[in-house]
């Protein structure tokens, strides 16, 4: 998001200038149908709102050694320097599935299971390794729809680590920026310290893992699945889904909510959850907290 201005607050648009390019991605859920609980403004435009920290920056990639879009033996070279400075991570399928739906943004049939032309992440992890193998082929099946993802998605964009998750963003990202779930945004923030104790707005981001309501409810149980799809009105809803394969809206980690519930004093908007409120996330025990974003 551009910066506010001279003298604007970095939470304000300044539509003013050229739109930096934007990791955006079909569905958005990473703070569910949360509101934005109780944000307001304070002080000389400082935006207070409540969320979920969720990290600090750890590692930036160095955008300017990237050739072109990106070529596999890049992106190879990227995942096992992530290897080195990362003691955490190893080459089991499960990080590898992470880092290749990061690079394209998690377009996968997975996740968007009516977009069958879409390749699914195990088609993704076999294009880099065998291009690691020296067999790749662009016969492989998956192949050109992942490198058509991964080539419309990176461009413009960094990736970056913290200790438990990688993401994209554009190229403003940088090494201590914090990774923020806000309540009632749809995507993870990146926020930057500032000295007298506030934080800057650099913008939004695609945190692999933070991406379905993860930050405030945690993981989904074993066996269910995320998924996104379009309803009967066009509007892009989050499902979820057992080994069955029957998709429903409710989300498993939640407790049964009556239909005809009470409204809350927090909220008088239909639209949103109040299982999903700040006091309720409390009473779950969300480490919720407030910050102030100048």
């Amino acid at each position: 998001m551009p910066k506010g201005g001279i003298k604007g607050p970095s939470w304000v648009p300044d539509w003013s200038k050229e739109l930096p390019r934007e990791p955006m991605t079909i569905g958005r859920f990473a703070s569910g149908q949360s509101c934005t609980g109780g944000a307001k403004i304070i002080g000389d435009n400082v935006l207070e709102a409540v969320g979920v920290h969720c990290g600090v920056i750890s590692w930036v990639e160095e955008f300017e050694q990237r050739a072109g879009h990106g070529t596999w033996e890049y992106w190879r070279r990227v995942w096992k320097e992530l290897l080195k400075v990362d003691e955490k991570l190893d080459s089991r399928d499960a990080q590898l599935d992470a880092f290749v739906a990061t690079l394209c943004g998690n377009r996968v049939r997975e996740m968007y299971p009516s977009h069958i032309y879409w390749p699914t992440v195990s088609q993704c992890r076999r294009t880099l390794e065998l291009a690691e193998d020296g067999g790749l082929k662009r016969s492989e099946t998956g192949f050109n729809a992942f490198e058509n993802s991964v080539q419309d998605f990176t461009p413009g964009r960094c990736l970056f680590k913290s200790r438990n998750y990688m993401g994209l963003r554009s190229q403003s990202v940088a090494k201590d920026d914090v990774i923020a779930v806000l309540l009632g945004f749809d995507a993870p923030v990146i926020l930057r310290p500032k000295a007298n104790g506030h934080l800057e707005f650099v913008g939004e981001a695609y945190v692999h893992g933070l991406m379905n309501e993860d930050a405030i409810l945690g993981p989904l149980p074993f066996g269910w699945q995320a998924q996104a799809d379009r309803n009967q009105h066009g509007l892009m809803v989050q499902t979820f889904t057992q080994s069955s394969g029957v998709a429903v809206e409710e989300d498993p980690r939640l407790e049964h909510q009556l239909a005809n519930h009470e409204g809350s004093d927090e909220t008088d908007k239909p639209n949103h959850d109040t299982r999903l409120l700040p006091g309720a996330l409390k009473t779950r025990g969300v480490a919720t907290q407030t910050f102030q974003i100048c």
